[in-house]
């Protein structure tokens, strides 16, 4: 019974130190599976870094190579340039108007600053001039168009004007062969006048009775009692 007791509490030990080391193991395990995560957060860190670092490299490379590339280029334009600093340096040297090179170059800006203010007054000029151009197009459009109703308001008024001569022909006609007319009439009487006042002076002549009628009463002097008097007043009635 003893020795059933001691192995029981042998088995018991043996398990604590079990559960001991299963803990102690599962501990360590977790200690190194955090510290593997660290590890591979640690690596995954550092390859982006280094990838980063290589792109950066890779950037300042290209970088660096259009900085030659822009060396050169203004190596090459300052050579180009070589000619035209020894054109300015024999001009001020022939110059009595410089004596640097900095004032031709500032007499250059300021010429450059003139023609750029008269490229502006003729674009200016320019640009009023077409607007005149365009004004002037309207404004002879519109006395065109007013050219062309007056042209046609004086074509009217010469018919009007024809036809207004024409009626005063027609009247002038009608009035002239009225006239006439009024005149052979007038005539006609005049002579029929003379001839009843000669007839009236024949016959008081011979017929001394009546009252003795003026010289120009043709009615009074055509009373006198014979046939022809009451013809001659018929007819001049008439």
């Amino acid at each position: 019974m003893q020795h059933v007791q001691q192995r029981r509490e042998e088995f018991e030990k043996k398990e604590c130190q079990l559960k001991e080391s299963l803990m102690k193991f599962d501990k360590f395990f977790k200690e190194n599976d955090d510290k593997r995560m660290r590890a591979l957060k640690k690596l995954a860190f550092e390859r982006g870094l280094q990838r980063q670092k290589q792109k950066e490299i890779a950037a300042l490379k290209s970088g660096n190579e259009l900085l030659k590339e822009e060396k050169q280029k203004l190596e090459n334009r300052m050579k180009s340039l070589v000619k035209y600093r020894n054109f300015l340096e024999a001009t001020v040297k022939e110059s009595d108007d410089f004596n640097e090179i900095s004032e031709v170059i500032t007499r250059y800006e300021a010429l450059s600053a003139n023609l750029e203010d008269l490229k502006s007054t003729d674009q200016a000029n320019n640009e009023i001039a077409e607007s005149l151009s365009v004004d002037l197009h309207q404004y002879k459009e519109e006395k065109e168009e007013e050219k062309l109703t007056l042209t046609n308001e004086l074509v009217d008024l010469r018919k009007m004007l024809e036809k207004y001569q024409a009626e005063s022909r027609s009247r002038e006609s009608v009035w002239e062969h009225s006239k006439n007319a009024e005149a052979r009439r007038i005539c006609k009487l005049n002579t029929l006048k003379g001839a009843i006042n000669n007839m009236y002076r024949l016959v008081r002549m011979y017929q001394r009775y009546g009252d003795e009628a003026q010289e120009n009463d043709l009615k009074g002097q055509l009373a006198v009692p014979i046939p022809l008097g009451s013809a001659v007043l018929r007819f001049i009635s008439f």
